[in-house]
C-alpha cells in the first residue's frame, strides 16, 4: 500500500497565507473523502497541525495520505497552492494572491547522512544520535 506524508505550509507569510493553509488541508480531505467515497481505495488523516494567532488558522501541517492512489494523489498536490481573494484581516489591502506549499515530508533515521545541493555546492550533512 502506497503511504505519503504532505507537509503543508504558508511559511512566513501574513495571517492571510495561514488561512490559506487551513483551507488547502480542508481542500485536501475533501478531495481523498469524495475519491474514497467513489471507490478509490485511499485514505487521509491529519498527523499534526501547528495553529497560528487565529482560531482555526494554520500555519503548518502534515498529512498522511495512504492507499493505491496516495503517490497520484499527492503529485497532484504538490507545488505553490496560489488562493486568491480580498483580505478578510486587512480588507484595505491591495494584495488578493495568497500562497501555501504543498510538499512530500520524509523524516530523516537517526544516524542516516543525507546530501543537500543548494546550488553551487554539494554539502554532506549528519545527523547524528545522542542516545
Amino acid at each position: 500500500m502506497e503511504e505519503i506524508v504532505l507537509s503543508i505550509s504558508s511559511g512566513n507569510g501574513p495571517e492571510e497565507c495561514a488561512h490559506a493553509a487551513a483551507f488547502t488541508m480542508q481542500a485536501m480531505v475533501k478531495e481523498i473523502n469524495e475519491l474514497a467515497r467513489s471507490g478509490t481505495d485511499i485514505a487521509a488523516a491529519v498527523e499534526e497541525t501547528e495553529e497560528s494567532r487565529v482560531a482555526g488558522n494554520i500555519r503548518s501541517g502534515l498529512l498522511r495520505v495512504t492507499g493505491k492512489g496516495a503517490a497520484g494523489f499527492a503529485e497532484s498536490w504538490t507545488g505553490s497552492i496560489q488562493w486568491v481573494w480580498r483580505s478578510a484581516y486587512r480588507p484595505h489591502h491591495k494584495r488578493n494572491n495568497w500562497f501555501v506549499s504543498v510538499k512530500p515530508y520524509y523524516e530523516l533515521e537517526w544516524g542516516k547522512a543525507i546530501r543537500v545541493y543548494d546550488g553551487d555546492s554539494l554539502q554532506l550533512l549528519r545527523r547524528r544520535n545522542y542516545e
